[in-house]
C-alpha cells in the first residue's frame, strides 16, 4: 500500500512524540515502514526504560530522548506524581482536583530540576537527532503543550497533523486551556478535525454517577493543515506534506 507514498518512502516520515511515556502511539503501527520516530520524555527513568525495551517492529527508527521541551531555554521543575502520567512541569491544582475521585494520583512524590529547550532550537543545531522531515507531532505533557508548540513554530510550518492533549479545566496551576491552544493553532493555519472528550464525575455526585454526565475536563485534539484554506487558493506544494496528510 505504500507505493502511493513516493515522497515519504524516499525521505521518511518524521514523527515527534513529546511526552512519550508508555511508548509509541498505536496508530503509528499502521504506517511503521515510513516512520522515523523521536520521542521526548523528561522523566529520565521512564526514558531509559523506553530505550531499553524491545523496539517496536517495522519502524525505520525509534529513539527516545530525556529532554524537556518548552518555549525556549529555561530552567523548570519536573513534578513527578504518584501516577507517572500525571507528572508535569506545572504544579497540580489540588483545590480543583480534590473535587473528584482518585485525586491522590496527582500527589507529588518527588521533584527534579530540568532544562527546557525549544524544538526549533534543537532542530537548528548542526548535529541533532531529529528526522530531516517532520510530518506529524503529538504533544501530551500535562498542561505545558502551548509553550512547546510556541517553541516549534518553524517545525509546524512543514507539519501536516498535530495531536494535542488539552484541558478545559485547570488540572495544573496557571496552565493554558483549550481555548488558548486552539487560538494558537488556528493562527498557524491548522483546522480542528477531531476531538476526543473526557468527563469526570465529582465526588458529590459519586453515589449516583449515572445521573451526572460529569464535567468536561480534558481531551485529545487532532489538528490538520487544511489544503483548501484561504478561500480555496492555498495548496500543499510539498508532496511530503500532502502524503503525510493522507
Amino acid at each position: 500500500m505504500f507505493e502511493a507514498f513516493r515522497a515519504l518512502t524516499a525521505s521518511g516520515l518524521g514523527v515527534i512524540d513529546v511526552g512519550a511515556r508508555d511508548g509509541t502511539h498505536p496508530a503509528l503501527q499502521e504506517i511503521a515502514p515510513l516512520v522515523e520516530l523521536v520521542g521526548f520524555e523528561p522523566d529520565a527513568e521512564e526514558c531509559a526504560q523506553l530505550n531499553a525495551a524491545p523496539a517496536p517492529s517495522g519502524f525505520r527508527s525509534v529513539t527516545y530522548l530525556p529532554h524537556a521541551l518548552g518555549a525556549g531555554d529555561a530552567e523548570g521543575t519536573l513534578h513527578l506524581c504518584r501516577s507517572g502520567g500525571a507528572s508535569s512541569l506545572l504544579v497540580p491544582d489540588r483545590p480543583f482536583l480534590d473535587r473528584f475521585p482518585n485525586a491522590e494520583r496527582f500527589d507529588v512524590v518527588t521533584a527534579c530540576t530540568v532544562e527546557t529547550k525549544a524544538l526549533d532550537d534543537i532542530r537548528s543545531q548542526e548535529t541533532n537527532p531529529l528526522p530531516a522531515y517532520v510530518g506529524l507531532i503529538k504533544v501530551d505533557t500535562q498542561g505545558t503543550e502551548l509553550g512547546i508548540l510556541t517553541g516549534a513554530r518553524g517545525t509546524l510550518a512543514e507539519v501536516s497533523a498535530v495531536e494535542v492533549e488539552v484541558e478545559f479545566a485547570p488540572l495544573y496551576k496557571s496552565q493554558p486551556l483549550f481555548r488558548d491552544v486552539d487560538r494558537f493553532m488556528a493562527e498557524l493555519g491548522f483546522s480542528l478535525f477531531k476531538l476526543r472528550r473526557m468527563q469526570w464525575v465529582r465526588n458529590v455526585a459519586g453515589v449516583l454517577p449515572s445521573r451526572s454526565a460529569g464535567q468536561l475536563v480534558f481531551g485529545d485534539v487532532l489538528y490538520l493543515r487544511d489544503p483548501l484554506a484561504g478561500g480555496g487558493t492555498a495548496r500543499l506544494d510539498d508532496p511530503r506534506q500532502a502524503e503525510a496528510l493522507v
